[in-house]
Order: C-alpha cells, then sequence, then structure tokens
C-alpha cells in the first residue's frame, strides 16, 4: 500500500500509524488494519476515535489483549497508558519484558463501547465482542505467521479470555438476549489464571492474568491484599518472561 491517507475521510495517514506503533514499518499488520477501517469501523466510529493497538509488530515476542479505550486511551490513542498502564508497565519491566519492543498490546474493542447512563464509558455488549473476535484472530495468526512466530499470548483478564474461548458463549448470549456482562460475571477468575497450552488451536500458549485495572484496585482494598495481589500478578508475568527468552 503506497503511503498517505489509506481512508481519507477518515483523516488517518499510515505515517500516523507507523509513529504510534499501530502497524510496523514494513507493514505488519497493515492487511488486517485496513480491513478493519473498510468493513467494521464505519459502523461504530460514532463511538469515539479507534485505538488500534501499541508496540512493535515486528519485533514483540507476545500479543496481549486487553478489554476496551478509556479515557486515557481515546486521548493518546494507545493502549494502557492511564493508570492501570503504569501498573502493567512497571510489572513488564520488573519482569525483564521490553513493553516497546517485545510486546504488542491491543484490545478486544478498538473502539469504547457505548456510554451508561452516567454517562462511563460501559462495557462491550455480546454483539460488540462477536463483531470484532474476526480482527483479534486475524492479528494473532499475522504475528504467528511471521519468521520469529509468537511466542505467548496474555488474555488480561475475563473478557478476552472469554471473546478468545468463548465463542460459542457469546452466540448463546445472542440467541438469548442475555448480556455479556452476565457471563463475565458468572465466570470466576480463579479456575482460569494461569498458563493454558493452545486453547485456540494456534500452536501458542496462553497466559490468563489479572487486569492490571484490578491490581490498581487492590491499593484500596484490605490490608496486605495489595501485596499479595501484586506479588501473584509479578510470577505470572515472570514465567511469561521465561517463555519469551528461553528460561533465562
Amino acid at each position: 500500500m503506497a503511503s498517505g491517507r489509506p481512508l481519507p475521510h477518515l483523516g488517518i495517514s499510515e505515517q500516523d500509524l507507523v509513529q504510534s506503533g499501530q502497524i510496523s514499518k514494513t507493514g505488519t499488520l497493515r492487511q488486517p488494519y485496513q480491513a478493519y477501517l473498510v468493513s467494521e469501523y464505519p459502523r461504530v466510529q460514532h463511538r469515539g476515535p479507534l485505538v488500534w493497538g501499541g508496540g512493535n509488530p515486528d519485533t514483540a515476542q507476545v500479543v496481549m489483549i486487553g478489554e476496551a479505550p478509556g479515557e486515557d486511551e481515546n486521548k493518546f490513542l494507545v493502549p494502557f497508558v492511564g493508570p492501570a498502564g503504569q501498573v502493567l508497565s512497571d510489572v513488564l519491566y520488573t519482569a525483564g519484558i521490553s513493553r516497546k519492543e517485545e510486546v504488542l498490546i491491543i484490545n478486544t474493542e478498538t473502539t469504547a463501547p457505548a456510554r451508561d447512563p452516567s454517562g462511563r464509558i460501559g462495557k462491550p455488549s455480546a454483539s460488540d465482542v462477536r463483531l470484532e473476535l474476526g480482527r483479534v484472530l486475524e492479528i494473532l495468526h499475522k504475528m504467528k505467521e511471521r519468521p520469529q512466530g509468537l511466542k505467548a499470548i496474555v488474555c488480561m483478564g475475563k473478557y478476552s479470555y472469554l471473546q478468545l474461548m468463548g465463542t460459542s458463549l457469546v452466540d448463546e448470549c445472542l440467541l438469548k438476549g442475555s448480556s455479556f456482562e452476565g457471563l463475565v460475571t458468572k465466570t470466576k477468575m480463579g479456575p482460569i489464571m494461569g498458563w493454558h497450552d493452545d486453547p485456540i488451536k494456534l500452536g501458542v500458549p496462553v497466559l490468563v492474568a489479572y487486569h492490571p485495572s484490578y491490581i490498581l484496585r487492590q491499593k484500596s482494598g484490605p490490608a496486605g491484599s495489595w501485596e499479595d495481589e501484586a506479588n501473584e500478578y509479578l510470577i505470572a508475568f515472570q514465567s511469561l518472561s521465561r517463555r519469551i527468552h528461553g528460561g533465562r
């Protein structure tokens, strides 16, 4: 694709995408990005700006999947740049993982879900999740197809895990008219945390970990809970570091 504006009516230039880490200089992820802009983004662009991803798709060893953009992400157009993003950056640094070079971060949603009656950004609906699933899977396949492959996928919280693993459950929500939020509430985090060998048949192990906003919330919880949860979080990312660096 030639440089310049891939879709002039959206005002998005390829240079902008490269500078923000949403596609790479060599064009990795350009194809799914373009396809999404053409087919899906026009349906949801009224909700706010598009936050595609952040990192370096050429060198990333891991794809980390969050939930949806928040206020800070809408402002800077990069995932995890607010307080929860600082928690994530800190744990990656402590575990010896380069956020800039070894991690590609995406969300299950490229735009913030509709706001609730109080004006706060809401949670993704089942139809939102189903709409975005193809994009997420295409990104994972593109990253796996690179010569260096993909060493791990990290689901940050239950939303991204259920999107990858629970396609039939999402379809059931749509059929019954029930909420995706209800499905998430029923799913307990404890049994699904940790490593899963190859749950999406991509030949890539998946780590399910707490969303960093959960760790952040523990600061205001009972005495000692913050340290316990933060330590458990760090242990999970240390195991990720070993996967990336071959046990180093």
